[in-house]
């Protein structure tokens, strides 16, 4: 699978989205607070959609999967702030 994301140590973090991001190896401390989308929203081959996250402080960066929801399972929907019925009520 191609990525723009060059992993390099050796090279100071670089940010050119949509040609090429240069990312240290390995995640700050600072990378858990301080990770922010970059550009749009991909989708690959396989049908997975991505977008790159990327740290604002060291510049680490990673492709994040958005997860997916089948359109038959819709999500639930809170009735008066419940997910379920209560013992003895009807759904």
């Amino acid at each position: 699978m191609a990525t723009i994301v060059e992993y390099n140590s050796g090279k100071k973090p670089l940010n050119a989205y949509p040609k090429r991001i240069i990312s240290p190896f390995r995640p700050g401390n600072c990378c858990s607070g301080h990770m922010v989308q970059v550009g749009n929203v991909h989708e690959d081959e396989r049908g997975s959609c991505f977008c790159y996250r990327r740290c604002q402080v060291c510049g680490f960066t990673l492709r994040h999967f958005l997860p997916v929801v089948p359109p038959e399972q819709p999500p639930r929907i809170r009735s008066q702030g419940r997910l379920l019925p209560r013992v003895g009520e009807v759904a």
